[in-house]
């Protein structure tokens, strides 16, 4: 049950709301003992907790669930850190409300459903104790989702359970799903892991008079399970594919490296024999007869290749101006043999005489 438990007046041998809730955790607890002692250990200790808001305190009970606590938790050394032990009781608590539920889905309506239920309830519950609160940051926290689940839990073995004693079908409940939908496994696995089918009747619950309906139901753990693998399996296939294809450019820039190495060995050895490189020449000069243009010479620094060099305009005509290359253009001064070459990035400038061959640095008087 929740914290928020109200004393309840009753007639002799009658017990109150908080006996019910103190007992609830004691039956649980000694259920699981041998199967899930850590699970068992907290229901004790939150039993003892409940019984300390009890007015009058259960003295007698107290001190001796205090030493059963003590003795159980030094000779049998179950426990360890508090975020340990909340990730132990939480897995386990949800493994045994995801087999309730998965039945529930499924509308298998049975007095062992009820049971598992109300386990599943009590196991949650207990992740509520106090030990808890201070390592809240290291993951020990009884948040909304935990709550939802034990508080639907908690109603869900209510309503099954008067259900069955009324002869009538349990409150219809949305996103229930057939056998068809999967995540089935282990449901007829019981609180401790042994069969239901084959494991005797539960004894006669002690419910409460009334659980109120949470609004929703929780989602289905099974199915959250399922999506995360699916999810998680398409984050491994993306990562494979770009592991394929960065692995891929690795190989197209590891082949254009070995074929650039290749290519310059080629070339080193075709300048250390001179056959290779008269050869070369030759063909340079047959590709520039037949352009009908002059071979190019890189030792000539003299020889310029330009339109403007070819043609001499009147003096009376504008000077032209022509690109060559990079930001360098030729003018032809006047009409003589000289033209002037210039580099617009540099602005840097120089006269060259076509006929002559010379060059100069000032501009040349007319000739």
């Amino acid at each position: 049950m929740s914290a928020t438990t109200t004393t309840t007046t009753t007639t002799k041998g009658e017990d109150t709301e908080e006996d019910r809730s103190i007992s609830r955790f004691l039956r649980r607890g000694e259920e699981i003992a041998k199967h899930e002692p850590t699970t068992s250990y907290y229901c004790k200790l939150r039993a003892v907790e409940l019984a300390m808001e009890m007015s009058p305190r259960p003295i007698d009970l107290i001190k001796k669930l205090l030493g059963e606590l003590e003795k159980q938790k030094r000779t049998k050394k179950i426990t360890s850190h508090p975020s340990i032990d909340f990730a132990k009781v939480k897995r386990f608590a949800l493994s045994v409300y995801d087999r309730a539920d998965q039945r529930d889905r499924r509308k298998m309506f049975t007095r062992e459903l009820v049971d598992a239920f109300d386990a599943s309830a009590a196991f949650l519950y207990c992740l509520e104790s106090q030990i808890f609160t201070p390592y809240k940051e290291q993951g020990c926290d009884f948040n909304q989702d935990l709550r939802q689940r034990a508080e639907y839990a908690e109603w869900r073995a209510y309503d099954v359970a008067v259900a069955l004693r009324s002869g009538r079908a349990p409150t219809e409940v949305a996103d229930a799903f057939d056998d068809t939908d999967g995540g089935g496994e282990f449901l007829n696995a019981g609180v401790a892991g042994i069969s239901l089918a084959a494991a005797a009747p539960p004894p006669p619950l002690d419910l409460p008079n009334d659980v109120p309906k949470p609004k929703d139901r929780p989602n289905c753990i099974a199915q959250e399970k399922k999506k995360d693998e699916e999810n998680e399996d398409e984050e491994e296939d993306q990562q494979q594919h770009e592991q394929e294809v960065e692995q891929e450019k690795e190989e197209v820039v590891k082949q254009e490296e070995e074929e650039e190495v290749v290519k310059q060995e080629e070339e080193d050895q075709d300048v250390k024999n001179p056959e290779i490189v008269g050869k070369k020449k030759k063909k340079k000069k047959k590709a520039a007869a037949k352009s009908g243009g002059k071979e190019d010479d890189k030792d000539n620094d003299n020889v310029v290749s330009s339109r403007i060099a070819t043609e001499k305009v009147s003096s009376d005509e504008k000077t032209r101006e022509t690109p060559m290359f990079n930001g360098v253009t030729s003018t032809r001064h006047g009409n003589t043999d000289w033209i002037k070459i210039e580099s617009k990035k540099t602005s840097q400038k120089f006269w060259f005489n076509e006929k002559t061959k010379e060059k100069k640095w000032e501009e040349p008087t007319d000739e």
